[in-house]
């Protein structure tokens, strides 16, 4: 008996740790490694003069940051702004819908979309976006780690979040008279777009992009394995993992109640679904739990697109972490967007891009 509890115990060390490293991946958070020599010149845009919405609930807009990492600390300081060009009065283009942006686990508004949200605006696309998913002030009943870092949102039980997704997006519809919106996501924000198309069977939602979005749960590299095993043994590690990354990170693993009830069967008829993906992502994983299930697959009238940023572009090994910085996913949802714009074939490795 002891030997078996023994062994448990180092089980539950070693997930703790392991999830730990995940979740570090799935975050915002702040890499220990020096970061100078990866940070890539930060690109100006033209953007049109524009007053602010008095409706959003973000204040002020932060610079264009090409850098992943310098977006975040900014971001982590400031939680409250936008990107530039986001949350302003603009009018889409004859035949374009909004679009809205929704940010990733442990991340913000502005840390995720820094880079993409002024390229699109200067692309003539008119851009929204909040927070979501902020547990302060923290109970002991959802007390996270991460919930001690100003900034660092989408944490609260993912069930919850979609309910203040849903709320936040019709505002922006009502708000704007937008009939339909188009919504990119990424990583759990990916999960909330398409849930909240979902939920409404797809009215009022034209497009649907998800970067690195989870779609199916996240094995973790088959740690979600270990996890379903001491779940069972009746061990805490869902509270480990909550207490670690919040509860949103029991909820994006494969086969939480999230992804079972809300994820299953996502994607509905009408609304048009492009996935964009990598292979060097090792935290959605394995790539197709980021992808979309397309209409040879279901059975259904769905219209579905999935992209691989390693297709075509050997250069390519940007992680989770680059989607919303990397110059080829942006253009590639862009592209998805109504654009025609060429794609880049550029070096991206970890969270640095060129």
């Amino acid at each position: 008996m002891l030997s078996s509890l023994h062994s448990s115990t180092k089980k539950v060390a070693a997930c703790v740790l392991a999830a730990a490293t995940a979740i570090a991946g799935m975050t915002g958070a702040v890499s220990t490694a020096p970061q100078a020599s990866a940070k890539p010149i930060t690109t100006q845009v033209d953007l049109p003069a524009a007053k602010d919405v008095p409706w959003a609930e973000t204040v002020g807009h932060g610079p264009k940051e090409d850098s992943f990492v310098q977006a975040t600390l900014l971001g982590m300081t400031n939680p409250a702004l936008a990107p530039q060009g986001a949350n302003v009065e603009f009018t889409p283009r004859p035949g374009e819908n909004p679009i809205v942006l929704l940010h990733g686990l442990n991340s913000n508004f502005y840390s995720t979309y820094a880079r993409m949200a002024p390229e699109l605006a200067a692309a003539g696309f008119c851009v929204y976006g909040f927070n979501y998913g902020d547990p302060r002030p923290m109970t002991v009943d959802n007390a996270t780690a991460p919930g001690l870092i100003p900034g660092l949102n989408g944490l609260n039980p993912m069930a919850d979040s979609a309910d203040e997704v849903t709320a936040k997006i019709d505002e922006i519809r009502q708000k704007t008279g937008a009939d339909d919106v188009d919504i990119i996501g990424y990583s759990e924000g990916g999960t909330m777009a398409a849930a909240y198309a979902k939920r409404k069977e797809g009215k009022g939602v034209g497009k649907v992009i998800s970067l690195g979005g989870v779609l199916k749960g996240t094995t973790v590299l088959g740690l979600n394995h270990l996890y379903q095993e001491l779940d069972a043994a009746q061990l805490p590690i869902s509270t480990v993992v909550g207490a670690l990354g919040g509860p949103a990170s029991n909820d994006l693993l494969t086969g939480s109640d999230f992804m079972t009830h809300e994820m299953n069967d996502v994607e509905v008829p009408g609304v048009k679904y492009v996935s964009i993906s990598s292979h060097a992502d090792l935290v959605v994983t394995p790539t197709t739990h980021a992808q979309f299930t397309t209409a040879a697959e279901s059975g259904k009238d769905v219209d579905v697109s999935n992209i691989v940023t390693q297709d075509g572009c050997n250069k390519d090994y940007g992680d989770h972490l680059s989607y919303t910085t990397n110059p080829r996913v942006i253009a590639y949802a862009m592209n998805a967007s109504g654009r025609d714009v060429a794609v880049p074939c550029v070096p991206a490795v970890l969270f640095a891009t060129s």
